[in-house]
């Protein structure tokens, strides 16, 4: 299993301000999109499940063997 270091490593320039120090991360940006598929596929790697709920939040958990 990835450490948090590693695994935060694969996204630390992603939505890096170039105009000075911080991040830009607007909503529905091709950025945010990115981010999105890079999470789900990190989440799906670990046998996670996942929702994006009405918000556009993207939400993921592990359920318990033989949960509903």
């Amino acid at each position: 299993m990835s450490d948090v270091v590693s695994l935060l490593s694969q996204i630390e320039d992603t939505g890096r301000d170039t105009r000075g120090p911080g991040y830009q991360r607007p909503g529905f940006s091709a950025t945010e999109r990115e981010l999105r598929e890079w999470f789900l596929a990190e989440a799906d790697r670990r046998g996670l499940d996942t929702e994006i709920d009405a918000n556009g939040i993207t939400w993921a958990w592990a359920t318990p063997q033989g949960a509903n």
